[in-house]
């Protein structure tokens, strides 16, 4: 048995994979996830151990994310946790509004099938609506980072502004949204590609810029394309958020491409149009005979925007 020594941190969160050779049944294959605080051994022998662990500059990799060692894991078992009491609390609230529906003459069938899609889109919105708000940081992070260069990029080292410029690829990668610029927006994305293709390029034509006059073009072609994605992410900056409740419930119940062609306002108010004419007023409806109409919107804001205002029914 070979020691590889131990592993220091306030907390894992960690899967083992375990190959054990077989002449009988081939290979056994057993995996574990283990949340383990404190010193971890890391041992091995003639089988084969492999560890779903990768130490990167303190980080370590859970399921292709980066987290920080102890304070992320920390964070996100916390996270894990809220999500899973909302989970619960909404379950319980709407266990109780359909007995309130059904004793207000609520057809079983209907209300059975009502408070499945309401479930599912307070659910599916809460989803939407952080999507969104990480798109939207990440937008306007990119266009402080394109500011930035646009500005300095002459006067820095040729290191710097490569490093500011995979920064903003890594930022640009995450702007995406059904309801912000669409990772289906052709148009973007060929703009998107270019750039990436002049920042894989940035150093080996910027050391030749002072001698080379097509690197002096490239150069300006960088900052050209840099201004063209400014333009579209002030654009996108302008256009309101979405009524998360109707685009989860829209998104259940048909496809994300038909939303592609349409601009922000025309679909935000399709998407309250198609959601109102389908579920939402009809739903409504029944609440109101149930005197549960301002406990419903309570609920929507609550699972979808986290507000805690009390309701009341008038």
């Amino acid at each position: 048995m070979q020691t590889f020594g131990w592993l220091e941190m306030p907390l894992f969160l960690i899967r083992i994979s375990i190959y054990i050779p077989s002449k009988s049944r081939g290979v056994i294959f057993l995996s574990y996830l283990l949340i383990y605080p404190g010193r971890l051994p890391l041992e091995a022998s003639a089988s084969s151990l492999e560890i779903g662990l990768k130490m990167t500059d303190g980080f370590y990799i859970i399921k292709g994310r980066n987290v920080r060692s102890g304070e992320g894991a920390r964070e996100m078992l916390f996270d894990r946790a809220a999500k899973g009491k909302k989970s619960k609390e909404l379950k319980g609230e709407l266990k109780d509004l359909k007995k309130s529906l059904l004793n207000a003459g609520g057809e079983k069938a209907y209300v059975n099938e009502a408070l499945r899609d309401y479930q599912a889109a307070l659910e599916q919105g809460d989803t939407l609506r952080e999507q969104y708000e990480e798109a939207r940081r990440h937008l306007a992070q990119s266009r402080a980072a394109i500011e930035r260069l646009l500005e300095c990029m002459k006067e820095s080292p040729v290191s710097e502004v490569k490093k500011s410029l995979d920064e903003l690829m890594g930022d640009l990668d995450q702007v995406y949204h059904d309801c912000s610029i669409r990772d289906d927006d052709l148009d973007f994305q060929s703009t998107i590609q270019s750039l990436k293709q002049m920042v894989a390029e940035y150093e080996e034509h910027a050391a030749k810029a002072q001698t080379e006059a097509g690197s002096k073009l490239a150069a300006i072609m960088l900052r050209s394309e840099l201004e063209n994605v400014a333009a579209v992410l002030k654009d996108a900056t302008g256009w309101e958020e979405p009524d998360f409740f109707a685009l989860a419930y829209y998104l259940g119940h048909e496809n994300r491409g038909s939303l592609r062609e349409m601009e922000n306002a025309q679909r935000n108010s399709y998407l309250v149009d198609y959601c109102g004419e389908r579920f939402w007023n009809r739903f409504l409806e029944l609440c109101r005979r149930a005197e549960a109409e301002q406990m419903v919107r309570f609920m929507t804001r609550k699972y979808i925007y986290n507000t805690e205002e009390s309701p009341s029914n008038s």
